[in-house]
C-alpha cells in the first residue's frame, strides 16, 4: 500500500483506511477491529487530514490517485502512450 507508506500511516489507520473505501461505517469498523467507534472516528479524522480531504470519497480518490501510476492511469481512462 504505496499511499498508506506516502502518508505515514500505522497498520491500524491503514486497515481502518480500507474499510472506509470499501464503504462500511465506523460502527461496523469498530466491531471488526476490536476498537470503540470513537476511536474509528479519531482514526477517520486522522486519515482525511493525511489525505488532505473533507470526505470519505475524497479518501478513496487520494488512494487511488497514489496507488495508480501515470501508465495505469492511461490505461484505465483508455488512453494511449504516444
Amino acid at each position: 500500500m504505496p499511499w498508506a507508506l506516502r502518508w505515514g500511516l500505522s497498520p491500524r489507520h491503514a486497515a481502518t483506511a480500507m474499510y472506509v473505501v470499501q464503504g462500511l461505517v465506523d460502527k461496523d469498523i469498530a466491531s471488526m477491529m476490536g476498537l470503540s467507534v470513537s476511536t474509528v472516528r479519531t482514526y477517520v479524522a486522522q486519515l482525511l487530514k493525511s489525505a488532505g480531504v473533507k470526505t470519505r470519497s475524497g479518501l478513496l480518490w487520494s488512494i487511488l490517485r497514489v496507488s495508480v501510476d501515470r501508465g495505469s492511469a492511461a490505461t484505465l481512462s483508455g488512453e494511449r502512450d504516444p
